[in-house]
Formats: C-alpha cells, structure tokens, sequence
C-alpha cells in the first residue's frame, strides 16, 4: 500500500473519531440541558408551593418525571431537620404531591450508604414505620445518626423504645444525636429511658445527658441510683440530671450529693440547688463558701448570689470576713484563697 493511500486511510480513520466525538459530545449536553431544565422546573415547583399563600396552589404541581422526583427529594433532605409542625405538613404535601414515595423507598434500600443517609434526612416527612425502623437499625452509623436526628416528635414517641435504645448506640455520634432527639418525645420516652438508665452498665453517660432534659417525677428513682453510683461522671451527670426536677425530692438528693469526695460533682450539685431556688438551701450553701475547692466555693457564691437578696448578703458577709482574716493574720500567711484559681499566687 502507497504511502498516500495510508495517509488518507488514517485521515479518514481521524475524521471519523472527531465526528464521533462530536455527536457524543451534542448528546450528552442536550441531555444535561435537559436534566437541568427538569432539576429547576422541580426546584420552582417546590419554592412556589412551600412559599405559595393559597394552598390550591399545591393543585397545579406537577412533577412527573423521575429526574424531577429526585431532584425535589434532594431539595427537601438539604433543608434543616428542625421545623415547625406546619412546615412539616407543608413539606408533606409537597413530598405526596409528586409520586415520590417509590423515589424514597428506592433511596432507603440503596447499598450506598449515602445514599440511604439522603433517604433518612427524610425520615421525619415521609416514609412507612417498617421504612424508619429499617434506617434507625442501619449498619451503618452515620444514617442511624441522621435518621434518629430526622425525626419528628410524634415519630419519637412513636419509636420511643427504639430511640432510648439508641442510647447504648456503639457510635458515640449515634448516642449524641438519639439524647438530643429523645426529649422531643414527651412523656411517651420517659419509661423506655427508665429502662435504659437501669440497665447495670457504667456506660450511661447519653441516657443521663436526655434525663437532663426531662422534668418528670418517674426519673428520680434511678437517677437516686446513679447519683450514689461509684462512678464519678455517672454522678455529676445524674446531679445535672436533679437539677432540672425542680421537686422536693430532688432537692434531698442534691443536699446529700454536697458531701461527695469529688469537687465537680459537689459544684454541680451546688449549682442545682441555686436553680431550685429554695430558701432552705442557704445553710447548706453558705458551709460550702469555705469548700477546699475552688470550683465548689465559686459555684456556691453563683447559687446564693442568684438565689436572692438573703444569698447576695451572704456572699458579701463571707467575703468581708476573708479580708478580715487576711489582714489579721499578715499577708505572707497562707489563707484560704477567695473564688478564682488556686494556683493564684497572692505577693
């Protein structure tokens, strides 16, 4: 074969891989285009509806297209999990308007793990009780975080043994996000967080950090136990815990905890006592304004001076009597220092 006849064989060869090109390159914009055109007719559907003043308005949506479905399923799961009831219904309707169930359903199922993550962003709009329970019990953690985060408070109390389980979560971003949900709930979560607050393990720190976040007279007895629990973050956590009770009872609880070996939890048990707001906790506090910790004597100036006028005065008087006690004894003896750091070093 001649020289020339190469030549032009491989010049046509190149002409044929660049008009090939070309037609794929074409195809593939115009179906990009396309995409775009339906992702922004999904995107103005949903702006128009959830801003839309007259609710008819939901009648003239019409998302037909699969593209468009999900589009409009990623537009909702983008958006933060914290709304109001009458956004949620908004966002129902919205969600129910398009056939998107099958979409999220497809999601849910995905062996893409962030892919279900998009699907339980969801969770607290749409979605059957088998489809939630699927996704709170995932493998892996980070939809179990999102989709526990996710939930509505009528969903909370609905799977409310489910969530307080979550509690004892092997992920700790998993535990954080079932305490900071599980309150939502109401009274329907206090009984299964009872059960998972008696469960003898040392590791309940999150069920402790939820019961901080409850006021329900059931609470007290367990939190009795993990206030005398041998270990310390058990009982700073359950003396946080009492604080919030507000009750007689958890006022008992406190005063009994002023005496424990640790300065953090007696600290915390000071600041819950001048959160209860009692008038019979003012001997006990003011005992604590010449604690060998710094952390107890301040926290104990911080409950009087807000407990009232009487606390205020106090305060005061205690303070009087240091600078009184400093002057008569010289300043180069060592005294007790006022509230601040011990490793303060007075000339």
């Amino acid at each position: 074969m001649s020289g020339l006849a190469v030549f032009l064989l491989s010049l046509g060869l190149l002409a044929g891989i660049s008009l090939s090109y070309l037609i794929l390159g074409a195809a593939s914009d115009a179906r990009a285009d396309d995409a775009r055109r339906r992702r922004q007719h999904a995107i103005d559907a949903f702006a128009a509806v959830l801003f839309a003043e007259n609710p008819d308005r939901l009648a003239s949506v019409r998302v037909r297209h699969r593209v468009e479905r999900e589009t409009l399923v990623e537009v909702v799961s983008a958006l933060p999990v914290q709304l109001g009831e009458e956004g949620r219904s908004r966002l129902r309707q919205i969600l129910g308007a398009p056939r998107t169930a099958r979409t999220f359903s497809r999601l849910a199922r995905s062996k893409r793990w962030r892919t279900r993550v998009d699907a339980a962003r969801l969770v607290g709009l749409m979605g059957s009780a088998e489809e939630r329970d699927r996704l709170l019990d995932d493998r892996n953690w980070a939809v179990r975080a999102v989709a526990v985060a996710a939930l509505s408070p009528a969903q909370v109390a609905e799977h409310a043994d489910r969530v307080a389980q979550l509690l004892l979560d092997p992920d700790p971003t998993v535990r954080v996000a079932a305490a900071d949900a599980l309150p939502a709930g109401g009274v329907d979560i206090v009984m299964p967080l009872i059960a998972v607050l008696d469960q003898t393990a040392r590791d309940r720190d999150f069920a402790l950090l939820a019961a901080g976040r409850l006021t329900d007279r059931l609470l007290l007895g367990s939190l009795a136990r993990h206030a005398r629990s041998d270990h310390r973050r058990n009982r700073a956590l359950a003396a946080t815990a009492l604080a919030r009770q507000g009750l007689i009872e958890a006022e008992a609880l406190l005063t009994e905890m002023l005496s424990d070996p640790e300065p953090s939890v007696r600290a915390i048990a000071a600041e819950g006592l001048g959160r209860i707001g009692s008038n019979r906790v003012y001997p006990v506090l003011r005992t604590l304004l010449s604690d060998q910790s710094w952390q107890v004597r301040r926290a104990a100036e911080r409950s009087l001076t807000l407990a009232g006028p009487a606390g205020g005065m106090l305060v005061r008087q205690h303070r009087r009597r240091r600078v009184e006690l400093q002057s008569s004894y010289g300043a180069n003896r060592e005294v007790p220092l006022p509230i601040g750091r011990e490793e303060r070093v007075r000339a």
